[in-house]
């Protein structure tokens, strides 16, 4: 039988293909649709961490000093990750990204017009999301824990700023079910409503 390494390698790498092409046929059915490109930016984010994982089940080779390249490739972890070990490699893309993305795209749902507290909400949610990706650059929301097997979840632990972007994705997760509840209230039709308040629940059982 296949190996916990082979079946977790398996359901990473079938799980980023589905996120990508899911992404890829939301924008080609609506190309002009904001709605579109912020939900294909969602999956996308969310197959960031099956990235993670990958990384960490086959990582590229160690080498004796810093590459050029290595910023291009991997932009989203630090430089020496890839002299760290193959746990460091979970460090990289965070989920917080995919909950800034889908907070705006259930913020456009909305009946209404965008106005100025929604686009506040919007831009302060990004700014959380920025700061998240540079802190954790520099290993500040997870840490690896030196020696860990990243099959298992206690290769990583929480570093000084977990807790409160835990807080964060948290508030805007529960936001973005909100939005979509209030879209399902006023939704033309029944088949609408019902699609909005299952987006609703999975937004929040997704976290």
């Amino acid at each position: 039988g296949m190996t916990l390494y082979q079946i977790t390698f398996t359901l990473n790498f079938l799980a980023l293909f589905i996120t990508l092409w899911l992404g890829l046929y939301l924008v080609s059915r609506s190309p002009r649709s904001s709605t579109a490109w912020l939900t294909a930016l969602t999956l996308w984010s969310v197959g960031g961490l099956f990235v993670n994982v990958l990384l960490a089940l086959a990582p590229p080779p160690v080498v004796p000093e810093r590459l050029w390249w290595h910023g291009l490739l991997f932009p989203f972890w630090a430089a020496n990750t890839i002299n760290q070990g193959a746990s460091a490699w979970l460090q990289g893309w965070l989920l917080g990204s995919s909950v800034v993305f889908w907070h705006h795209a259930t913020m456009l749902m909305r009946p209404g017009k965008m106005n100025a507290w929604r686009w506040t909400r919007v831009i302060a949610g990004y700014i959380v999301g920025i700061a998240g990706v540079v802190l954790q650059y520099n290993a500040k929301i997870f840490t690896a824990v030196k020696g860990g097997d990243p099959l298992y979840i206690n290769s990583l632990s929480a570093g000084p700023y977990y807790y409160f972007f835990a807080f964060v994705i948290l508030v805007l997760t529960v936001l973005s079910a909100v939005n979509l509840t209030r879209s399902a209230r006023v939704a033309a039709t029944n088949i609408a409503k019902r699609q909005l308040q299952t987006l609703a629940i999975g937004s929040l059982v997704t976290v």
